[in-house]
């Protein structure tokens, strides 16, 4: 602890060193990013604590106290045990059972309960180019370019777990029933449903993720979920699992979706209607297993839904991001980046890069989720 450097030493001072080995255990880094723990507890002006996005706020709250450098502030073995008995409560529920193995060459993992089954895929660490080139300044120009999509920039991701395919419509009633959870659209009384006359989406009273204005069987993503309603779904996972799953970030998806690749689409530099569900040529989503998968073994990364993902939408992120997991935590526009297309998106809108920006809010018809599991230490995910 800070002042165990002072020759000085607190009942508090123990309650430091668990915090320390608990961020590590949690997130396979130390709470204070780019030094070693040492030279963190020796620094004069405190740094603040580094919790990696989607920790839930509870969590994000205990490690804080415990990690503060004032003894005098930090929590004391009580408040700590207090905070943990609370989350322990929270936890006694049936667990889903958790495996992990190999298949197909993959590495994956099971989160199943009763009638809920969710796989996850490893993708491992790596390096890639993020986004679209300008139609200047590089051999690799995609035209037409999206100003959004640019300038292309090296970004170098740590391995995590990623979501087979978009959460079904299965899965997220399993969730409903499970958790009693009421979605936006169910609070609001209604939603943007597609209209077959106008071929787009209107505001339709008593439209939800049960009714989009088309047909859907349960293995077809869920749609008409708003990013909050995402954020429920992977905080009640992560409560089942015992693991912490979120929504992937930006730069996440995009190492996914490329799988080691860079060219315009997981596939190769074209797409057809063959291996996606794009451009309105069929009214609707489609089943979550009906296209081959990428490289890394993942399914309907181009098209079908809109994809939530956790970063805000800042036109300069990418001029600006730094190299190393990025991800954007503020906005000047209020709104939430989404990835992947739906299922009336052009060809060029469905690509790899491209991006999307939506109020958080927003429960349209072709908007659904996919989610990422956080890795631990020993699964060999830093990069």
């Amino acid at each position: 602890a800070p002042e165990v450097w002072k020759k000085k030493r607190f009942l508090v001072s123990d309650v430091y060193s668990l915090g320390m080995t608990l961020h590590f255990m949690l997130f396979g880094q130390p709470a204070y990013n780019g030094v070693s723990a040492v030279v963190a507890c020796g620094q004069r002006s405190p740094r603040p604590v580094e919790i990696p996005p989607g920790c839930p706020e509870d969590l994000r709250r205990l490690l804080a106290g415990m990690l503060e450098k004032n003894p005098l502030k930090r929590w004391s073995l009580d408040q700590v045990l207090t905070a943990i008995r609370a989350r322990l409560e929270r936890l006694a529920v049936p667990c889903l059972a958790l495996r992990v193995g190999q298949s197909r060459g993959e590495r994956i993992w099971h989160a199943r309960h009763r009638q809920f089954s969710m796989e996850f895929v490893w993708i491992p660490p790596g390096t890639f180019l993020m986004g679209m080139a300008g139609a200047t300044g590089s051999d690799r120009a995609e035209e037409p370019c999206d100003v959004r999509c640019t300038p292309l920039h090296r970004v170098r991701v740590d391995g995590f777990w990623m979501s087979r395919h978009p959460v079904t419509r299965g899965q997220f009633r399993f969730f409903v029933k499970d958790s009693g959870y009421k979605t936006g659209a169910d609070q609001a009384g209604w939603a943007h449903a597609y209209d077959p006359d106008r071929r787009g989406f209107v505001r339709r009273e008593g439209s939800n993720w049960l009714r989009p204005g088309f047909a859907q069987e349960e293995d077809h993503p869920v749609v008409n979920v708003s990013y909050a309603d995402a954020l429920e779904f992977a905080e009640w996972l992560s409560w089942r699992c015992h693991r912490l799953v979120r929504l992937p970030t930006e730069a996440e998806w995009e190492r996914a979706c490329r799988a080691g690749g860079q060219q315009r689409y997981g596939c190769g530099e074209e797409i057809t209607a063959e291996l996606a569900n794009f451009g309105g040529l069929r009214v609707g989503t489609t089943p979550v297993g009906r296209f081959p998968v990428n490289r890394f073994g993942l399914l309907d990364m181009h098209g079908n839904v809109h994809e939530w993902v956790r970063d805000w939408f800042r036109e300069d992120f990418y001029a600006v991001s730094p190299e190393r997991n990025p991800y954007c935590d503020q906005s000047d526009s209020g709104q939430r980046v989404l990835r992947g297309g739906g299922w009336l998106s052009p060809a060029e809108r469905i690509r790899s890069a491209s991006r999307d920006r939506y109020p958080p809010e927003s429960a349209d018809g072709d908007i659904g989720f996919r989610l990422s599991g956080m890795a631990y230490a020993w699964e060999g995910g830093r990069n």
